[in-house]
């Protein structure tokens, strides 16, 4: 099974889900999407941040880690990405969970994130390690956890590179 997080998250939003999963007898795998979370972080000259780039960066996941079949859960505005994967390599996709994704193509940004792609103002937001917790709390019913809130937070603290990646994708959504 491949989980991918939404926008703004990473891999260890599945922290709580992949034992559960794993009790049960099924092989999890929760990368951090190219520019999230701990994964690298290259310049818009080496990575497009779009969704054909994202896609082709899954797909070379996939073939890497030799997978032929799995399950497939998205989660939020980065899922949309993995429902393209999903339609442009049915063969590999067992079935798929949608958690909180859009499926239309005329959905749209929210503003608390469409205004973090905005000229000038994307560029100083997408810096601001806060930023982190005000989305993803906003984008959930639960208050999460500053020791959760702080792993969020690292790669944003740990470099400019997590905000510029975000500024990219947001551009390009």
């Amino acid at each position: 099974m491949v989980l991918l997080h939404g926008i703004l998250s990473q891999s260890y939003s599945w922290r709580n889900i992949i034992p559960a999963l794993a009790a049960q007898g099924t092989r999890v795998i929760a990368p951090d999407w190219i520019g999230y979370g701990f994964s690298g972080k290259p310049g818009k000259q080496d990575f497009a941040y779009t969704p054909d780039a994202f896609i082709k960066a899954l797909d070379d996941f996939i073939q890497a880690i030799e997978i032929e079949r799995f399950p497939l859960v998205v989660q939020g505005f980065l899922g949309s990405v993995g429902l393209q994967y999903a339609l442009r390599y049915p063969e590999t996709i067992a079935n798929i969970a949608i958690l909180n994704t859009p499926v239309f193509t005329f959905a749209k940004l929210p503003w608390e994130i469409k205004q973090m792609g905005l000229p000038l103002a994307g560029e100083v937001m997408t810096q601001n390690p806060l930023l982190v917790d005000r989305t993803l709390e906003g984008g959930c019913r639960y208050r999460i956890e500053d020791k959760d809130l702080d792993i969020y937070r690292k790669p944003f603290l740990k470099s400019s590179s997590s905000g510029r990646s975000l500024l990219w994708k947001i551009r390009n959504l």
